[in-house]
């Protein structure tokens, strides 16, 4: 192309919002987005009211301290030892009479798993890493034994069930009848968690 002198070269831009609308949907397309982690719990409404423990037994005290230090009723544990000493308690089968509880029956655990209340209290000062690793090994110990009555049941885990009721391949009938298995089993150990701030006076050391 040849210009005169006189006249001034120029650019077709004809096509740049072309290009730059193809740009913007190729990034929002390929961009990765970083989403939050968090506890994936249900917290209560208003209206909901968490049983009141009949005796102290019913209750399973957990704190954890601002040196992350963590103790069940009055004995410092390790993290690995919680979700078995909260399946101990919660399937212990006392004086009720839980007829599905495979516990010992021990005067100083719970009675029954609907009677049974975590207390969990933390300090201020306590990490966060801390805290979420006691809120997995709760959930970790509801979880097993919800499996393993969901196998007694139903021969299909607690977990499993969960996964085909997110699948979005599952019919709608197939998915009411998940819901109402999921419920069953999760009346059968309901988690009944109370948290709280802990007592600088009673932090465990």
């Amino acid at each position: 192309m040849s210009f005169s002198r006189n006249q001034a070269p120029s650019v077709n831009a004809g096509s740049m919002a072309d290009i730059a609308f193809l740009l913007l949907i190729f990034f929002l397309v390929t961009t990765t987005l970083e989403t939050d982690q968090g506890i994936s719990r249900l917290l209560p409404s208003s209206d909901t009211q968490v049983p009141t423990p009949k005796a102290e037994r019913n209750i399973l005290r957990i704190s954890l301290n601002a040196q992350d230090a963590i103790m069940v009723g009055n004995q410092v544990v390790t993290l690995e030892e919680v979700p078995g000493l909260v399946m101990s308690f919660l399937d212990n089968g006392g004086k009720d009479s839980c007829s599905y509880c495979q516990g010992q029956g021990l005067n100083a655990l719970s009675d029954s798993p609907k009677a049974a209340v975590v207390s969990l209290s933390s300090a201020s000062q306590s990490s966060y890493a801390q805290y979420i690793a006691i809120q997995d090994a709760l959930s970790i110990a509801y979880t097993e034994l919800r499996d393993r009555e969901g196998l007694r049941l139903y021969q299909e885990s607690f977990s499993s069930m969960k996964e085909r009721w997110a699948s979005p391949e599952v019919t709608a009938e197939e998915k009411q009848q998940l819901t109402q298995k999921l419920k069953q089993l999760q009346n059968l150990f309901p988690q009944q968690i109370v948290e709280s701030k802990l007592d600088p006076q009673n932090q465990a050391s």
